[in-house]
């Protein structure tokens, strides 16, 4: 390549360019290829009340350094989530690479670190399933989705998801609610009440997760508004029997609140069989309602209980009240005093508005009489000028006439007398303050005014409320006054909605994407600022052949802008990211995730929009032959302007629909043993066998169609013989005869068979609806004989359909081979030892078949299990034509036991009894105890051998096992831990503890010890002996017994320990363990240091370091460790951190004195200590002072006496000495003066 002059530089240069563009192509390859899989192994089925576990396995193509997330979400019906990772099915040490496993609410998550290529990781999520569709409100059967997520390290996501059909089961939950106290009659604020709801299962399956209500039915005479009403006192206890459980306490408080009645609780009973029973017991006070109306009728008030069962919401649940009910006492109230009151319009403006004119409203509120009362005026003003552009000015409304009666800033009039009238007035003007919106409407709003009057007081005379005698004049309404005014052009904007793209079928399992745009074709922009209901809207609908719903795993939307538009920020509802179930979606669609927030399309921009589903099925009761259609509209509108058809020529509206999704056909197959011709479960081995398998499809008048790609694959089991190419393999019928539309599959057409899996697979192309198609396997059963089983599956490869009944898509065929080789037969008649060393009985058989070879040099073998010995053993007994040889007999104590040189005619057979003793120092256990026997032979054909080592169809096995007696008790400890710091040497803390336990089977508690206390101590721990098997227990701490208190110089953190577990159940012939677990700390304060100067100028600050040695933890522990306090004459020093209750000696530092004022001197090197030993305590404090005199050479220079560094209590001790030696020099000196006069 040439350009120009530019010949060999060029070509160098686009050969790079060759060489960089290949190596970008294969960095990206290799990009491609970073992927994770994920697999969700669901449960087919599953029954109302089961515990399923649902292993998600996940695994990477190339090694994904760093950490990856995973997301797993499960029906929200599902109770009791737990989630492991599974180490037997992981690969090895994968599971130490899992972190971070929490479960919030029905979404599990968890991160992978650096998950190597091919390493597999699986996951198990165990839950329970509901055992009625009334909690979930799911239809019966229903089906529940697992989705999950793996998100790897560099950011490649792959998903995965897996249906469970359940079989929700009938149950009846008879309810009762009875009042037990009072009987008749009670009291507001006064009477406790107490009533008793009860539900029962009556079955016949099990409830669990049952959901139960109670309310208060509530009603009075006078103030019906005023229900519900207000529980004082609120107790809740729950009972329950007959294997119920009670909600985890505390119930949750809620119910249905209305006008009427008043919810007190509801809550899920985990734990319902079949006569399981649970009491609710409710006991309250009511606190007196408030009563506005005094006069005029009787007051009395009336409860009821409710009980109700169900799903969580009223509909769909059962209600029953209580037979009894509670009433107040009546109480008669008096007549209401009347007096009439009455409002009249006398000014309005004219019913065509015009702006810039003044206008006022007139109205004259009257009191008719006969009497004075206190009202309540409301002149109402209403301003509905709709179009932003014209601005309403008032003036509010003025009492113009009426004095003293003129109502307040609230409108009310304190007294309005009989006889007189209250005149008020508002004056209003109307003006255009900006342009209005263009567009042909003429109509820009109304003004009117709708006064009221009432009585709003009690009569002085009577102190009752008062009434209006005449309700007919107390409130008008003005005729409208209409502003009309013209608009201005509207601008021309030419908005499009376009659906770009809809997949032509829906296929389960794989995204369901529809891609659709909003452009503005001029000439003027969008700018939508956002509220709901915004320009652009989507509606989408699933809805065909009976509304049949469908199934999806979640829904997202996202948003892409283009030529300077700009996407609203778009949400993603919780509802649509896990399974849900629709026959159609809300028109508000596009609100829901959030089209209507702020949005720009400018002339020439647009949005495109892409809604992603994953449809995953229909429901198991999908009728055979529906289908669903999908539809989605799309619509924008200029919501800012009217624009006339001819300034908007592209469609705002655009509609379009898949009508093509996959059909229900409910498929069976099944699969059948043939010998001869003959249907049978058995066949010799060797001998020719076949198996017939048969598809059938639904008839028309059951709803069936034609179905395509009819899938039955069959893995046949390793010892069948098998050869496709056998004339007359894969024999096709068709039923009824003369089907021409169902398609026979051939070998190589439709038929494969791999010999590495041993998997057969039948494809039928077309299978008539009510038709069935069957094909026949030749071969034979060349394995050892025994008992064979064999499944069948049948799956639709056509998308274009989905069986949605999986329960009929297997059948399993059990058969037994009959051989031609002799069978070794053992049994005991022992198998459960009574002890350790104690005998067993075994007997073995070995039989030639009548259709055998003769068998010579037979030699039968026992090894016999670890430390088992023979005792006797019989002599074989031979029928049927045979021998053996006497002396090659087994001797007692063999461990292996040997028969030999045995001959056996065709049809002939050995039976040998012996008696062994089981290992002295077997332990006991749930472990099975295995022994096997061998028989080796010849026959004409040569050496052969043949083995027992399991069950034979009909014949016992020869497992024996040494179970442990079971215990009615188990033991529980409780031992005390003591973090922080170290135990300090001689304190041994001690504790009290107790634990309450109740009994499942009566719900009764009891606490163990009866009385007192078991004693923990940091070395032993406390224990509680024969407790009842399956009693949950709470341990507790004894304030009889507290922790010893913290020794000086240390603290407990919380006298409280931090039990764990709290609650344990007591295990059959073991101990349970919880911890006390205490914190012990230092406790410590500061000592202050004061230090003084005598004498000295003011200002002086001169520093001296410091420190304290005390006797805690030990004597001459210094503080601080190492270094100094400085403290001087201005601030004072704090040792820190020494311990509460030392004993400690301020020291000086070895460092000299500082000098001392200019014109001073020292008095002395050693300080005066206030405190030679101070005692610590919380604010503890000593004081060092230095005296300082006039400098006695005058100069003002100042003098550093050089200190000695002693310990104060030296210092003190040398003092003492120096003035007793001084003392007696003294009376020495006295006495020789004495002696000399």
């Amino acid at each position: 390549m040439r350009f120009g002059r530019c010949w060999v530089v060029c070509e160098r240069w686009n050969a790079s360019i060759w060489r960089l563009l290949l190596l970008g192509v294969l960095l990206l390859a290799g990009n491609a290829h970073a992927q994770g899989s994920v697999t969700v192994t669901a449960p087919n089925a599953a029954v109302g009340g089961d515990v399923i576990t649902i292993p998600v396995s996940m695994s990477s193509l190339t090694t994904a350094l760093g950490s990856s997330t995973f997301s797993i979400t499960v029906d929200t019906s599902l109770m009791q989530l737990s989630v492991t990772c599974n180490v037997a099915a992981s690969s090895p040490g994968a599971c130490a690479q899992v972190s971070g496993l929490t479960v919030n609410g029905n979404v599990i998550n968890g991160n992978i670190n650096d998950l190597a290529q091919s390493q597999v990781v699986v996951v198990s999520v165990t839950g329970q399933v509901p055992t009625k569709v009334d909690v979930t409100d799911y239809p019966n059967p229903g089906t529940i989705a697992t989705v999950a997520s793996l998100t790897l390290a560099g950011g490649a996501t792959s998903s995965s998801h897996g249906n469970t059909t359940v079989t929700y089961l009938p149950y009846d939950i008879a309810i009762t609610s009875r009042i037990l106290s009072p009987i008749t009659t009670f009291a507001f604020d006064t009477d406790e009440i107490v009533i008793e709801n009860t539900y029962v299962n009556n079955g016949p399956g099990p409830a669990h997760g049952a959901f139960i209500r109670g309310e208060l039915y509530t009603r009075d005479t006078v103030n019906m508004g005023y229900s519900p009403w207000t529980l004082v006192g609120l107790q809740i206890d729950c009972a329950s029997s007959n294997g119920a459980q009670c909600p985890a306490a505390p119930i949750q408080l809620g119910g249905d609140t209305w006008y009427g009645q008043t919810g007190i609780y509801q809550d899920r009973v985990p734990v319902m069989p079949t006569g399981g029973s649970v009491v609710v017991t409710m006991r309250f006070k009511i606190a007196k309602p408030s009563v506005t109306q005094t006069c005029g009728a009787s007051y009395q008030g009336v409860i009821k209980g409710i009980v109700s069962v169900g799903s969580r919401y009223s509909a769909g649940s059962m209600s029953d009240y209580s037979n009894e009910q509670l009433s107040t006492a009546s109480v008669q109230l008096p007549p209401c005093p009347l007096t009439d009151l009455s409002v009249e319009i006398t000014q309005a403006p004219p019913l065509v508005l015009a702006l810039n004119t003044p206008y006022a409203y007139e109205i004259v509120f009257r009191n008719n009489g006969p009497l004075d009362t206190p009202a309540q005026l409301n002149p109402l003003f209403a301003n509905h000028i709709i179009d932003p552009s014209v601005q309403v000015t008032s003036s509010g409304w003025q009492c113009i006439s009426g004095g003293s009666n003129c109502p307040d800033a609230n409108n009310r009039v304190a007294n309005f007398p009989a006889g007189t009238e209250i005149r008020m007035r508002i004056n209003v003007s109307l003006a255009q303050v900006s342009t209005p919106r263009c567009g042909p409407d003429t109509w820009f709003g109304r003004l009117f005014v709708m006064p009221d009057i009432y009585p709003n007081g009690v009569d002085p005379g009577s102190g009752l409320a008062m009434v209006d005698s005449d309700l007919g004049n107390n409130s008008t309404r003005s005729e409208d006054s209409n502003l009309n005014l013209p608009r201005p052009a509207c601008p021309t904007r030419d908005l499009e909605s376009r659906i770009d793209s809809m997949p032509a079928a829906v296929k389960f399992g794989e995204p369901y994407v529809v891609r659709f745009t909003y452009t503005n074709h001029g000439a003027d922009d969008l700018v939508w600022t956002g509220s709901s209901q915004g320009p652009a809207q989507v509606q989408f609908f699933f809805n065909r052949n009976g509304n049949t719903p469908v199934r999806f795993a979640s829904a997202n939307m996202t948003c892409v802008a283009s030529n300077n538009a700009t996407c609203p920020t778009l949400s993603v509802p919780a509802n649509f990211q896990q399974p849900f179930e629709a026959n159609w979606i809300a028109p508000n669609l596009g609100d829901a995730f959030g089209m209507s927030n702020p949005f720009t399309i400018p002339v020439n921009g647009s949005l495109t929009y892409e809604f992603t589903l994953l449809p995953i099925g229909y429901p198991p009761q999908c009728p055979n032959g529906a289908q669903t259609r999908m539809e989605i509209t799309t619509s924008i509108a200029s919501h800012d302007s009217y624009l006339e058809p001819a300034n908007d020529p592209h469609p705002n509206d655009a509609i379009a629909s898949t009508d093509k999704s996959p059909v229900c056909e409910d498929l069976t197959v099944n699969k059948q043993l043939t010998v001869n011709g003959t249907q049978s479960n058995s066949v010799d081995v060797n001998a020719p066998l076949s198996f017939s398998l048969t598809a059938t499809a639904p008839a028309v008048d059951q709803g069936g169609r034609d179905v395509t790609s009819v899938m039955i694959e069959d893995v046949l089991p390793a010892g069948f013989v098998f050869d496709p190419a056998t004339p007359g393999q894969f024999a096709c019928t068709r039923v009824p005869a003369g089907d021409v539309v169902t398609q026979c599959a051939t070998f190589g057409n439709g038929i494969t068979w791999d010999a590495a899996t041993r998997s057969l697979k039948i494809n039928t192309s077309v299978l008539k609806a009510g038709s069935a198609v069957s094909y026949v396997i030749l071969g034979r059963a060349a394995a050892q004989a025994g008992v064979w089983s064999n499944t069948a599956t049948l799956t639709l490869d056509d998308v274009e359909f989905y069986d949605q009944n999986k329960g009929s898509n297997t059948s399993n065929v059990e058969f037994t081979i009959n051989g031609r080789e002799p069978t070794v037969l053992k049994s005991t008649s022992d198998s459960v030892i009574s002890a350790a060393g104690a005998n067993v009985r075994y007997n073995i058989v070995v039989s030639n078949p009548a259709n055998g070879d003769a068998i010579t040099l037979g030699r039968l073998t026992d090894a016999l299990p670890t430390g088992f010995v023979l005792v006797s053993s019989s002599v074989p007994v031979v029928t049927g034509g045979g021998s053996f040889d006497s002396a090659q007999l087994p001797q007692a104590g063999d461990t292996t036991l040997n028969w030999g040189a045995f001959m056996l005619s065709a049809g002939g057979s050995i039976s040998v009894d012996f008696v062994v003793r089981s290992n002295p120092a077997l332990k006991c256990g749930p472990d099975v105890i295995n022994n096997s026997a061998a028989f080796r032979y010849n026959t004409a054909s040569g050496a052969a051998s043949v083995a027992y080592d399991g069950a034979a169809p009909g014949h016992p096995r020869d497992d024996v096992t040494f179970p442990c007696v079971p215990s009615t008790t188990g033991n529980l400890s409780a031992a005390m831990v003591i973090s922080g710091e170290p135990l300090p040497s001689g304190f041994a803390p001690e504790a009290g503890m107790f634990a309450l336990c109740t009994d499942p089977a009566s719900s009764t508690q009891s606490r163990y010890p009866a009385t007192g206390f078991a004693t923990m101590t940091s070395a032993l721990s406390a224990q509680l002996d024969a407790l009842p098997v399956d009693a949950v227990c709470v341990v507790q701490l004894d304030p009889a017994k507290p922790i010893t208190a913290a020794p000086v110089g240390y603290r407990w953190n919380s006298t409280t320990p931090v039990i764990a577990p709290a609650t344990l159940t007591i295990v059959s012939g073991q101990t349970v363990a919880s911890t006390f677990t205490w914190t012990l700390e230092r406790d410590v304060a500061d000592l202050l240091v004061n230090f003084t100067v005598a004498g000295a100028p003011g200002g002086y600050s001169g520093s001296v370091g410091v420190y304290a040695l005390c006797d805690l933890p030990a004597a001459g522990t210094r503080y601080p460790a190492s270094g100094v306090v400085l403290i001087n004459a201005q601030a004072n020093g704090i040792v820190s951190g020494v311990p509460v209750g030392a004993k400690c000696a301020i020291n000086l530092d070895g460092a000299p004195l500082p000098v001392a004022a200019s014109g001073y001197r020292w008095s002395s090197v050693l300080p005066t200590v206030s405190q030679p030993g101070v005692t610590l305590s919380t604010g503890a404090t000593a004081s060092i002072h230095w005296a300082m005199a006039v400098s006695t050479d005058g100069n003002g220079s100042g003098e550093t006496p050089v200190p000695v560094p002693v310990n104060q209590w030296q210092a003190l001790a040398i003092l003492s000495l120096m003035m007793l030696a001084w003392t007696g020099w003294r009376q020495r000196t006295r006495r020789g003066a004495s002696a000399a006069r």
